[in-house]
């Protein structure tokens, strides 16, 4: 729950749901433009519908799911899982380049 601001552990002014809110970024200010690019293009994906799914502890398994399903595939065979995903249900589905433990999943 945002708290709004807070100062020397008081909250001086409570947070508005309707209000407009910041955004802090704790980074060096060189990271600041890519950062806010980051939150931009998440933006505009939220408004076209894209997903994001948590893998939480199933993190650990993200790197399986990048790896070639047969190791001797034929050619022009779906040879990796979000290429599969893609094919058969027209989804594009990729890791969030931001969060790094999220799916990012595009209905189209």
């Amino acid at each position: 729950e945002d708290m709004g601001r807070v100062s020397y552990n008081r909250v001086i002014n409570e947070a508005n749901p309707n209000g407009p809110r910041k955004i802090y970024f704790g980074a060096p200010p060189h990271k600041i433009s890519i950062l806010w690019g980051y939150v931009q293009t998440r933006l505009a994906d939220y408004k076209r519908g894209v997903e994001f799914m948590n893998l939480g502890a199933n993190h650990i398994y993200q790197n399986a799911l990048e790896e070639p399903l047969k190791k001797d595939a034929r050619p022009a065979t779906w040879n990796y899982f979000y290429e599969f995903v893609l094919k058969t249900s027209g989804a594009s589905v990729q890791p969030d380049p931001v969060t790094d433990n999220h799916l990012r999943i595009d209905g189209g």
